[in-house]
Order: structure tokens, then sequence, then C-alpha cells
């Protein structure tokens, strides 16, 4: 008859054992949800490297002449693959709808305004932090022509990440300036 008492260095090794199972395939699982070619747009060092950089980038991406391709891989290597767009729009009666695209989804979304003729630039800043992660306010105006008049001001809500590498965005929103919605002084 064999002896029913195991060693204690096996009664060790069945949590460890169980919790690899259950861990391993919530690694793998998240690790396969980003697509390689996602990865594949390289950001230029000078947009990621600061909170200066990206913003600056945030806003030359996104501006130009009517009918003027925007720069589109450049946008992407601002964005983390899984970054989210949360367009703020406001219906006749000021009713808000809050619209939800990736990056991509917000690029075919944006093509008519960007068709038309537009320039956004950043007049003020505002970031807060914790740890690796950091919220900016980032007050805005528009115009059609580089020069021409400011058709709208607003403030776009960006969180952003850094990896110790450089500074993804994670996710966008804004609101408009409406009369009863001024741009805070």
């Amino acid at each position: 008859m064999k002896n029913p008492v195991r060693s204690t260095s096996s009664i060790y090794m069945i949590p460890l054992i169980f919790s690899f199972f259950l861990i391993a395939p919530i690694t793998v699982m998240a690790r396969g949800t980003l697509n390689p070619d996602d990865l594949k747009h390289a950001a230029r060092t000078e947009d990621v490297s600061s909170i200066d950089g990206i913003m600056k980038a945030y806003y030359e991406v996104v501006s130009g002449p009517a009918n003027t391709p925007r720069d589109i891989k450049r946008d992407l290597s601002l964005h983390h693959p899984k970054a989210q767009i949360f367009p703020l729009m406001h219906d006749k009666n000021g009713k808000p709808e809050l619209l939800v695209f990736s990056i991509k989804e917000f690029h075919e979304w944006g093509k008519p305004v960007y068709d038309a003729g537009f320039f956004e630039s950043e007049i003020k800043r505002t970031v807060t932090s914790f740890g690796q992660t950091f919220h900016v306010w980032s007050t805005y105006e528009t115009r059609t022509t580089p020069n021409g008049p400011v058709v709208s001001r607003g403030i776009n809500n960006l969180q952003l990440y850094f990896d110790g590498q450089r500074f993804w965005i994670l996710s966008s929103t804004w609101d408009s300036e409406r009369p009863n919605n001024p741009i805070p002084k």
C-alpha cells in the first residue's frame, strides 16, 4: 500500500498551479486585444515625449485648408490603439448627445468638417496628474481659414498616459461655448 501522505511542497504547489490557470487566459486575452497593425504607426519623438509636444501635434493633425487630407498616420501615432473619442453634440434645442468613436471611426465622421476647412488652436491649458495619468483641459478656438474670424470656441478634455517612454492619448471629448455655456474666465 502506498503512503497516502503527500509531501508538503506538493500541497503548496496546488494554489500556484490553480492561479496560473486563472491568470494566464486573462493575460493572453488582454494581449490579444491589440491588433499588431494598430501599433505600426511610428510616432515622431517630438510629438510624444512631452505634454507640450502631444498637444501641439493634436492641434496640427486636425487643422488644414479645405479639401486637404489630414495626416491620419500621425494622428494614429498619438492615440493609444484602443483610444476613444467622445464628441458632445447639441441638437437645435440644446439637448446634449454624446457620440462614441474609435479613432478610425472619428476620422471618417469628421471628414466633412475637414473638407470645409478647419483650423483649431489652443488658447489656454490646465493639466493635472497622478502617477502616469494626466488630465488636460485645453481651451480652443476654431477658424475656417488660418487668419479668419473665430467661428467657435470650447474646451477639449483629454486623458493621457505616460508609459515611461512616451505619452499616449487615451480619450478625448469636448464641449463648445454657447450663450448658456461660456468659457470660464
